[in-house]
């Protein structure tokens, strides 16, 4: 049975270095950058603040205001 899989794992890991894309290819840095997430999709902002984009508005606004 080794006999068999051995030489097939060794041909899956010399396929070469696998090329991956950029997910996010945005420009924008500090301020810009939270609100080009905040209005986007949805998902970009799960992906980057784990929480829709109301939780997070309604998370910062009550930080402000109590000055945390």
């Amino acid at each position: 049975m080794m006999s068999f899989i051995l030489p097939i794992l060794h041909r899956m890991s010399n396929r070469g270095p696998i090329e991956r894309n950029q997910r996010h290819s945005s420009i924008l840095y500090g301020k810009k950058r939270v609100d080009d997430i905040l209005t986007g999709h949805v998902k970009n902002c799960l992906v980057a603040y784990r929480m829709e984009p109301h939780i997070f508005r309604a998370l910062a606004s009550y930080l402000r205001r109590e000055n945390l």
